[in-house]
């Protein structure tokens, strides 16, 4: 009775630890995956980072001294073309290039805060679409196209902005024509003590 209740045990203990290792290899796994999907979520985040505010049509936001509001917001197969150049390319407007549009985004900017020095007023203004992909501004349409001289949130070159007089940011970008009516503007702000994303819907 002893011998087989010794040679009983030895299976048993054996059997348990082969127990506990698939049960520590489970955990490896379920860590691994949690790490996986934390790792994707904070790419996901970088990629998109989340709004901060959501502005629709003119509506006006002061953060840090500084206000914005979204006062331009045109779309076309063809656009003005700035006076200057008009001689020099022949034609009245810009035209975009096949099965695109051109977008021009005006943004109004207003330093509100006599403490705010005008030269840290960034921004980084995009368009987006619902699915999420973006573009920058073209340059090059943006140089020729009739609008705002200013590019930068700064104000204009060697020109510093005066406390409580807006002035006017123009961008213009060049999206497929296919998804202008679901664009909106995404404007990122650093510069200050904190950094924001605005979302500015024209519609």
């Amino acid at each position: 009775m002893t011998t087989r209740s010794g040679s009983l045990g030895g299976p048993t203990a054996a059997s348990n630890r082969r127990v506990t290792w698939w049960i520590l290899c489970l955990a490896a796994v379920v860590f691994a995956a949690a790490v996986g999907t934390w790792q994707a979520q904070a790419i996901l985040r970088f990629r998109q980072p989340t709004v901060d505010h959501t502005l629709v049509g003119e509506e006006r936001i002061v953060l840090e001294g500084v206000a914005y509001r979204l006062t331009g917001f045109h779309h076309g197969a063809d656009l003005p073309i700035r006076s200057d150049m008009r001689d020099i390319r022949d034609s009245d407007v810009v035209s975009a290039l096949a099965g695109a549009e051109l977008v021009q985004v005006v943004l109004t900017v207003e330093l509100v805060d006599v403490a705010r020095p005008s030269d840290t007023v960034f921004c980084d203004i995009t368009v987006e679409d619902s699915a999420g992909r973006s573009w920058r501004s073209d340059s090059t349409v943006g140089y020729e196209v009739a609008g705002p001289g200013t590019s930068s949130c700064t104000g204009a070159y060697e020109k510093e902005p005066k406390v409580g007089v807006p002035f006017q940011v123009g961008t213009v970008f060049q999206v497929p024509a296919d998804v202008v009516d679901d664009v909106t503007v995404r404007v990122r702000l650093s510069g200050g003590q904190g950094r924001y994303l605005l979302e500015l819907r024209p519609r």
